[in-house]
């Protein structure tokens, strides 16, 4: 997620170079603009398979969760 972020940041602090058609910069114009791209792509790209990855591990700890629960309620229905 951090990653995915700092990436994301990136290209929003180069977003500038997309929507001036002058750009100061070292590099040329457009490796600028493609870095800009490049960084904001590669971190939705990344934020979107992290927070998937996030959902996915909170729905595995819910389904033990509820697995749990439901073992405990047949112990304790025999223990009735």
């Amino acid at each position: 997620m951090l990653i995915a972020g700092t990436g994301f940041y990136q290209g929003l602090a180069l977003i500038g170079t997309l929507l001036q058609g002058f750009v100061l910069a070292v590099l040329p114009a457009s490796v600028e603009r493609i870095a800009t791209a490049t960084a904001l792509a590669g971190g939705a790209g990344l934020l979107v398979v992290a927070c998937t990855a996030v959902g996915a591990t909170w729905s595995e700890k819910r389904r033990g969760e509820e697995e749990r629960s439901h073992e405990a309620e047949l112990i304790l229905g025999d223990l009735r």
